[in-house]
């Protein structure tokens, strides 16, 4: 059956976000009616790409948009993103980890699989005030919801609290690092008798230090002389980081997050979620704009020679 409250709640968005197509949208109601009459899943939004959409709707004044465009973040020469687009229905997050996962860094990878796609990154950043207090499953429902959007220090802060009992045969720190002002976590960890230490980002998606880039291997012995690899989360997992936000972004803004959005549910304070990347990784490393040298030798020194006032 048609879900109508759905559609007026539609509608009122589009008259809010753009008058000009609120015309189109009233005109086409009937068409939209008997197309979807057996689906209540998707509704259609038509985004604009002008530069006073950008002004207005997601508050940027001219020196933030030049900057984007110079980023590469924003193409507004693009005037293909008027098209209609589909909005897939609340699908549940929760952390759903590997049965009796016996090898302890398969265990960690999957762990924080499962943090990074949980944990979602608002386009405006939230308080970062948490109540670590709650029980596991209230904390879980608050980040699926979008009530909790932590940043890099409340993400590093839940992973050590989620970890606890998921992960009871790995220690986890939290650790501050300052080649950029960022927070992450610290697991010490059991492989055949040895004890082995590896930085792991779960905001991002990232393990450092590693021997290849393309699996998780953690070297025996940490040599700052040595070359390590960052090993970054499949690429399948890292294009599933949840982006919280009120208003579809024209296809020409961030084009690197995709469109693949989906309805928040009604206790949430978001309107959608839009899967895609990690917006700190698009900027730092993709877009190259923090030294990754620099971050790389920062770590292996935390990993050798790590002080209480660094972690906890």
């Amino acid at each position: 059956m048609f879900n109508f409250d759905l559609l007026f709640c539609l509608l009122n968005l589009v008259k809010r976000y753009s008058k000009k197509y609120y015309c189109y949208f009233l005109l086409s109601i009937c068409f939209i009616i008997f197309l979807f009459a057996c689906s209540d899943n998707k509704q259609q939004v038509h985004p604009e790409n002008n530069l006073n959409n950008f002004k207005e709707n997601y508050w940027m004044n001219k020196e933030q948009i030049e900057h984007a465009i110079a980023l590469g973040l924003l193409n507004i020469s693009d005037s293909s993103c008027t098209y209609a687009l589909s909005i897939k229905s609340f699908k549940k997050h929760r952390i759903d980890l590997k049965e009796n996962c016996s090898n302890s860094i398969i265990c960690l990878q999957d762990f924080v699989e499962q943090m990074y796609m949980l944990c979602g990154d608002p386009m405006i950043t939230q308080n970062e005030q948490i109540d670590t207090t709650l029980s596991l499953k209230l904390l879980e429902e608050n980040l699926a919801s979008g009530k909790y959007a932590p940043q890099c220090e409340g993400i590093s802060v839940l992973c050590k609290k989620f970890a606890a009992v998921y992960l009871p045969s790995i220690e986890l720190k939290v650790l501050r690092i300052n080649t950029v002002a960022h927070t992450l976590n610290m697991a010490i960890l059991e492989e055949n008798g040895q004890e082995k230490k590896v930085i792991f980002d779960a905001q991002n998606g990232f393990f450092y230090p590693s021997i290849y880039p393309d699996s998780l291997v953690i070297p025996e012995d940490i040599d700052t002389n040595a070359v390590y690899e960052f090993y970054w989360l499949p690429q399948n997992v890292l294009i599933k980081k949840r982006n919280f936000t009120d208003l579809i972004l024209p296809c020409n803004f961030i084009p690197q997050f995709g469109r693949e959005y989906y309805f928040m549910p009604e206790n949430s304070p978001y309107a959608y979620e839009l899967l895609g990347p990690s917006y700190h990784k698009v900027l730092w490393f993709d877009k190259a704009l923090m030294d990754q040298e620099k971050l790389k030798k920062e770590l292996v020194y935390r990993l050798l020679d790590v002080t209480k006032e660094d972690y906890y």
